[in-house]
């Protein structure tokens, strides 16, 4: 579609963004007092914790977790007590234990099992001696597929529940976009969590099927906060680009983020100037890949700003019309730019 107007347009970087809350594993169990209330435990598994930060042979590991009990029926004689036992089959040795405590009222804990009876190489079971990082094993690695709750409480015989926990994720992944600037793509991405993130492998395709690697990150390893991420792809091809992060674990595992695109043309950099040399009029002629605004200026060759305005565009074609008859005979420039950095510059002659 081509649409003239009476001063400039500028194309503007397609945006794709996508945003992801990953699911968390957890354990929900629920159990009912004859009191006319039920309680349920949410337990969320975070991370492993190592006896020694430094093992040449094998360590003893915990289980850190998250455990919410949430009350629901009756209000009167709230009142359950707990213990966690988690199943674990990476390792050898007694089960992950720890006290769960006693709750009356909706609460959220973060608890660390205390036993220090099960014990994990860090390598593999059959493999000691190797000096393994402690830090790099995952909860994916020890395994730990159910948990055991053994209860008792007001108005409920002591009584014991099994849950699945599945597998976490190795990362929670809030946003991944791409954004095209003047001569590059750069990609953005935040994580929420980290469990044994060794690093991020940037992707790119030309077909959305067929990806290859353009650049590597570390990753954060074990993290609870946001982390925040940037690359810039300056290799561009024209047409549309499909991109996508590849995450691996320390211990080879690795899944894929969603796939964003970002559309790029080099005509879309162009700015060409008709007729060339002018005597009064001319026009400056653009592709626009999507709606906004840009500044259009021209300038002497002193770099002096003779013309200045801002246009609002929309896609397609651009045909710029624009008034020189007050310029003096000279060299000039015309220079578009917008929020998207991208800018434009092409010199006329005027007679």
């Amino acid at each position: 579609m081509k649409k003239v107007i009476r001063f400039c347009a500028i194309s503007l970087a397609i945006l794709g963004i996508i945003l992801i809350t990953a699911p968390e594993s957890k354990a929900q169990c629920t159990v009912t007092s004859t009191n006319g209330w039920t309680a349920t435990f949410n337990i969320i598994p975070t991370t492993v914790i190592p006896e020694f930060t430094n093992c040449p042979w094998y360590y003893h590991y915990e289980i850190r977790y998250t455990m919410s009990v949430t009350f629901s029926g009756a209000y009167t004689n709230r009142s359950i007590s707990c213990n966690v036992y988690f199943n674990c089959t990476g390792g050898t040795g007694n089960q992950p234990y720890n006290s769960g405590g006693t709750y009356t009222s909706n609460s959220t804990v973060t608890l660390t099992t205390n036993n220090n009876a099960r014990q994990y190489s860090a390598v593999s079971m059959n493999n000691y001696g190797t000096n393994p990082n402690c830090n790099q094993v995952s909860l994916a690695a020890v395994n730990c597929k159910t948990v055991r709750i053994d209860y008792w409480g007001s108005g409920m015989s002591s009584g014991t529940i099994i849950c699945n926990v599945p597998v976490p994720l190795p990362i929670t992944l809030l946003s991944f976009s791409a954004e095209r600037k003047s001569k590059s793509v750069q990609l953005n991405w935040s994580t929420a969590t980290e469990i044994n993130n060794s690093f991020f492998t940037i992707e790119r395709s030309a077909n959305g099927k067929e990806f290859e690697e353009i650049g590597k990150m570390p990753g954060a390893g074990n993290s609870n906060t946001i982390k925040n991420y940037d690359f810039n792809d300056e290799k561009l091809k024209d047409g549309i680009s499909y991109y996508r992060i590849k995450q691996t674990d320390f211990d080879g595992q690795f899944s894929y983020s969603p796939i964003v695109a970002v559309r790029y043309f080099e005509n879309d950099h162009k700015l060409i100037i008709l007729p060339n040399p002018l005597i009064n009029n001319g026009i400056a002629k653009l592709n626009s890949s999507q709606s906004g605004i840009c500044n259009f200026m021209i300038i002497n060759q002193l770099g002096a700003i003779l013309m200045s305005r801002k246009i609002e565009l929309s896609e397609g074609e651009q045909v710029i019309d624009f008034d020189a008859s007050s310029l003096s005979p000279g060299i000039y420039s015309i220079i578009t730019s917008d929020q998207t950095d991208t800018i434009r510059k092409s010199e006329f002659v005027k007679h």
